[in-house]
């Protein structure tokens, strides 16, 4: 099938945006001008930012765009290019991109927040944190922001005990339960544990969802909404406060006992329901593990069991269901999984 000339996407700089208006799309008096659909009244724009403006136009036709005060100018290039083919349903790795993603480049952003992952990625022989990482410099490599906020929420959902089931953002939150009699096994909570190391990402930031509805469809998506809005405004505002729970910083080993520090402490480290700290297991030598005793000595927990005389090693909530894990701070966030075991 050959190439026939179309009217050619234009590109237009409008500059800094500070309120959301009509925008105008004018010219001479020449063949059809569009605007590109993503464009209508009452849409919302990013503040602060130069929000570039797009359409099609015969070659060489003067265009100009009005926005409030401002009037941006161009000419569309003499160069047709060819009519691209209808998308089609995604069969293969990328067609997703090209459907959705690639269409809407270079409409302003501040950021990206990512909701997808239940099954991780996919592609045999690539983890997930490789498999991300790439995505996320391709984005922004192609929208040529530099390393805008990237905010993912956290795999998999839910799974967890609350702080507080009395706040309507964690009435559909897992139920406390005791200790099951098993430690868990090594393959468990490694889903978790792979979402929590996404983080190491430049500029990435995750929506700590574990206290809230399960699924991979959760019926409490305002409250997923809500806690997405302030990690981004935490992370591309500069709004707000801590967004985490305690997370593990390093440990030491203290004779018997595992002595394991934390930040994201907030007002204070404290256990909510049951009698006791629960959910931490330690190791010795042999890796076989056991549950831990745990006890908070100010920004740290300290943990031993009878059977572990000389521990070695130490995780936490190493589960996708870990509604026994009790660790919070005193502003009622869950403290994240971890292990160190390596």
């Amino acid at each position: 099938m050959g190439e026939r000339s179309v009217k050619k996407p234009t590109l237009i700089l409008a500059g800094t945006i500070l309120a959301v208006a009509s925008l105008i799309f004018a010219s001479n008096v020449w063949a059809e001008l569009t605007l590109d659909p993503m464009f209508s009244d009452h849409m919302v724009l990013q503040r602060k930012m130069p929000v570039p403006i797009w359409g099609t136009a015969d070659p060489g036709q003067k265009v100009t765009v009005s926005f409030r005060d401002q009037k941006k100018e161009t000419t569309a290039d003499e160069d047709g290019k060819p009519l691209p083919e209808k998308p089609q349903p995604p069969s293969q790795i990328g067609d997703l991109y090209a459907q959705f993603i690639e269409p809407v480049v270079p409409y302003a952003i501040r950021g990206v927040l990512w909701d997808q992952g239940e099954h991780g990625m996919g592609v045999r022989g690539v983890d997930q944190f490789t498999m991300t990482g790439a995505l996320i410099r391709g984005w922004r490599e192609t929208w040529g922001q530099g390393e805008f906020p990237f905010i993912y929420v956290q795999k998999p959902s839910g799974g967890g005990c609350a702080w507080d089931y009395r706040n309507p953002i964690n009435r559909m939150a897992a139920p406390f339960s005791e200790l099951p009699e098993k430690v868990n096994r090594e393959v468990d909570g490694r889903f978790r544990e792979v979402s929590i190391s996404l983080m190491k990402h430049p500029n990435m930031a995750m929506v700590r969802v574990s206290d809230l509805g399960g699924g991979i469809h959760p019926a409490d998506k305002s409250c997923y909404g809500k806690r997405a809005c302030e990690v981004a405004l935490s992370l591309a505002y500069g709004r707000g406060g801590d967004i985490y729970g305690p997370m593990y910083d390093s440990h030491a080993i203290e004779g018997d006992k595992i002595r394991i520090r934390y930040t994201h402490v907030g007002k204070g480290l404290a256990f909510r329901h049951g009698d006791k700290l629960q959910g931490f297991e330690i190791a010795g030598e042999d890796r076989v593990y056991h549950w831990a005793d745990a006890r908070i000595e100010g920004d740290t927990v300290v943990v031993s069991c009878e059977n572990t005389p000389k521990p070695l090693y130490v995780r936490y909530g190493c589960n996708n269901n870990r509604n026994w894990a009790n660790l919070f701070n005193k502003d009622g966030l869950p403290a994240l999984t971890f292990r160190a075991d390596k």
